[in-house]
């Protein structure tokens, strides 16, 4: 199993999430076993940056349920491909 730092956008809210996801080589591709949210930065036009941490299981939950998996999965196979 291997882990990758990522970033994913979620515009329709006008913040970043970063993100572990540990992942695996399948015949059939990639496999995500698992994505983590680390860390929140929300975007505001009236007030400036602000990053939050992702420190309770609630949290990780609540933001797992709207990163796209298939994009994540996706970019990481673009990263591979672009080692080998």
């Amino acid at each position: 199993m291997q882990s990758t730092q990522m970033t994913w956008e979620d515009t329709s809210n006008d913040r970043t999430i970063d993100l572990e996801v540990k992942w695996r080589m399948t015949a059939e591709g990639i496999s995500i076993v698992d994505v983590i949210p680390t860390r929140v930065l929300l975007r505001s036009e009236k007030t400036p940056a602000t990053t939050i941490g992702v420190h309770t299981p609630g949290g990780r939950r609540m933001l797992n349920r709207l990163i796209d998996h298939q994009s994540v999965a996706a970019n990481i196979a673009e990263r591979e491909l672009a080692w080998a």
